[in-house]
């Protein structure tokens, strides 16, 4: 039997055996089609921790005066994200529109030498910083402080980032890609742009919109917060986990209790 094919097996055996199986979106139940039950796949989405929700007033106040208008790229800076055609699209923007925009991008790189290329070319833009690895106060301030979150993906092992949430609830316009799970949370022109990936082309055209539009970007930043304080707080994510963990346990219960009667018979 052949490594993939054995691997397949296994999973397929003991997947087939547990009480159910908890996805974060639609867009990753065909992962488990004809390995699990329908009836006991359940959707869980994420959550942004509570200390990323801002106020509509914060929306209101910082989408009063847009200029320069701040976009984040916050997420690890691997090969697949999107960093690299982001700050590519900054660059053939023209002079006007590069002036009105502060380019910021946060998080690791995969390797030193990666790091090194990245801020050498950024070294001569003024408008484009790169704060390093961020987290606590620091990640707040910069999702807080930006209007735009960006992050253009189209990393193979990408589920459905969680920085989209915190981006929702710290009252940001976003603009990405259909991705892995990522239109599970993210619908064109209601939350933001989306863009095809690997595309500069489109990234330069979003880019222009979003300084061209700036009213519009206020109106995608007060729906994606009214989003996530409805649906993607850590208080809905935990009922939903209990409501799948007893309903599991119910389901488990009626089945040892009708194997019980069988045997008895």
């Amino acid at each position: 039997m052949a490594k993939g094919t054995l691997t397949r097996w296994i999973n397929t055996l003991f997947l087939g055996r547990i009480g159910g199986v908890i996805v974060l979106g639609k867009r990753h139940v065909p992962i488990f089609e004809g390995v699990v039950a329908a009836d006991r796949l359940h959707i869980v989405p994420n959550f942004a921790e509570d200390d990323l929700f801002v106020t509509t007033q914060d929306i209101d106040k910082k989408f009063s005066a847009p200029s320069p208008l701040r976009i984040l790229f916050l997420s690890n800076l691997l090969v697949g994200k999107g960093h690299r055609e982001l700050l590519e699209a900054f660059l053939r923007l023209g002079s006007e529109a590069r002036r009105l925009i502060r380019l910021d991008f946060a998080g690791s790189f995969d390797t030193a030498e990666a790091r090194i290329d990245f801020v050498d070319r950024i070294g001569r833009v003024p408008e484009v910083t790169y704060h390093g690895p961020v987290s606590g106060e620091r990640k707040r301030l910069l999702l807080r402080e930006a209007h735009v979150f960006c992050l253009p993906t189209y990393y193979p092992y990408e589920g459905q980032p969680i920085s989209i949430l915190e981006a929702y609830a710290s009252g940001c316009a976003v603009i990405t890609t259909d991705h892995s799970g990522i239109f599970d949370v993210f619908t064109p022109e209601v939350n933001g742009y989306a863009v095809e990936k690997k595309s500069i082309d489109s990234l330069v055209m979003a880019l222009e919109r979003a300084v061209a539009a700036p009213a519009g970007l206020r109106a995608f930043a007060t729906a994606n917060h009214a989003i996530a304080l409805k649906q993607y707080r850590s208080n809905a994510y935990t009922r939903s986990l209990l409501q799948v963990l007893e309903t599991t346990w119910a389901a488990s219960r009626a089945t040892d209790g009708s194997r019980g009667e069988r045997r008895r018979v």
